[in-house]
């Protein structure tokens, strides 16, 4: 993946780190510079929204992100999102949209983190607990805050 140039537009995590170790649910916050965050809707030159993608990787430019699993569109400007993952390790991606949620060719607005989420006390608890089934369960549960 190519990086922004001085001055050019970047969006980047501000937490987690990449690789870090994290409990569930992982409380995720975005930062941007030389871009303007602002609402889905109305196309404005150097601004849109976030949209995070979970075990996938960024979009080329020009596409629609999906409006479904593994992403999750941040259209009011949300900056702070807390998403429950299964235990292990996690790529997530942090890709901005226009306001018709179209990924920008500007290489530094899609950032890439790797994380780890272990099992919680309480979730090794609750899952000797549980009955298996041959359905296997979804490694992203995202518990939404805001995000549509």
């Amino acid at each position: 993946m190519a990086t922004a140039e001085a001055g050019a537009p970047r969006v980047f995590f501000v937490e987690p780190a990449d690789g870090a170790t994290v409990q569930a649910p992982v409380h995720l916050v975005f930062g941007a510079e030389n871009y303007t965050i602002e609402p889905a809707g109305e196309i404005h030159e150097g601004a849109g929204h976030m949209h995070i993608g979970v075990d996938t990787d960024c979009l080329p430019a020009g596409e629609i992100i999906p409006n479904a699993n593994p992403w999750v569109h941040f259209g009011k400007a949300q900056m702070e999102f807390d998403l429950d993952l299964e235990p292990g390790e996690h790529v997530i991606v942090l890709q901005a949209g226009d306001g018709e949620h179209r990924t920008l060719p500007d290489p530094g607005l899609c950032a890439k983190i790797t994380i780890t989420v272990e099992r919680t006390a309480d979730a090794a608890a609750s899952s000797t607990q549980e009955s298996s089934t041959d359905s296997p369960a979804s490694p992203v549960a995202l518990r939404l805050r805001g995000g549509y």
